[in-house]
């Protein structure tokens, strides 16, 4: 309202209805009062929406062990022995080691790949302590049955894992646990009470008295489905 009296105020001074100097006087204060009166608002800032982030699958059930007594370690394969990860004490007949196709963990470069090669003779080395994880790629959902840890690790001692499944390599539903003592290079075999079906297989390590490293995460299926 103010800018629309003073314009009209403006031009009578023009048309002659105020004379003189103050006529002039009054017709620049009017003229700064239209120039400087309420303009067009500033536009409103976007509003900013959170970027999407990875699902979190919480389990229903309380985390499981994997086997229903402690995993007793075999020893690791003596200087020159085939170094290619085999079932010690397999479950049944007919279980073949499963190999992934790429490997990522939370450290350690580019050498994830080391710990699902299905070899006990190169290893996997997070460069850290707990929590790390290495995630085994097979590239298409398949049955497991068994998982065979080779740690790599000085001092030996007691260790927490847990292993995680998923199909898409981003919500993980973790599945079980194993807590026992492990000595470095022997082999510990999980066998899981259920078959678990996949395509990434996550083992996170959240206690460990070394740095954590694999020399094998080595995966098994059992049977013929």
């Amino acid at each position: 309202m103010l800018s629309s009296d003073a314009a009209a105020l403006a031009q009578a001074i023009r048309c002659g209805g105020i004379g003189g100097r103050h006529a002039t006087a009054v017709a620049v204060v009017l003229s700064f009062i239209v120039a400087c009166g309420p303009g067009t608002p500033p536009p409103e800032a976007p509003e900013l929406r959170p970027l999407p982030t990875s699902e979190l699958i919480v389990p229903s059930d309380n985390l499981v062990m994997a086997t229903d007594a402690t995993p007793e370690p075999t020893a690791p394969p003596a200087a020159g022995a085939d170094c290619t990860i085999r079932l010690q004490r397999p479950p049944r007949s007919g279980c073949n080691a499963i190999f992934s196709l790429a490997a990522s963990a939370t450290g350690g470069g580019n050498e994830a790949a080391r710990a699902g090669d299905g070899s006990s003779c190169t290893i996997w080395n997070a460069q850290g302590f707990a929590p790390q994880s290495v995630t085994l790629d097979m590239g298409t959902p398949t049955r497991i049955d068994v998982i065979a840890l080779v740690p790599e690790m000085s001092p030996d001692g007691s260790v927490s894992h847990e292993v995680a499944f998923s199909d898409d390599g981003r919500a993980f539903s973790t599945g079980h646990r194993v807590e026992a003592p492990m000595r470095n290079g022997e082999q510990v075999e999980l066998i899981l009470p259920r078959p678990e079906k996949a395509r990434f297989v996550r083992v996170t390590t959240t206690k460990s008295p070394s740095w954590v490293a694999w020399r094998e995460v080595g995966l098994f299926r059992c049977g013929t489905e």
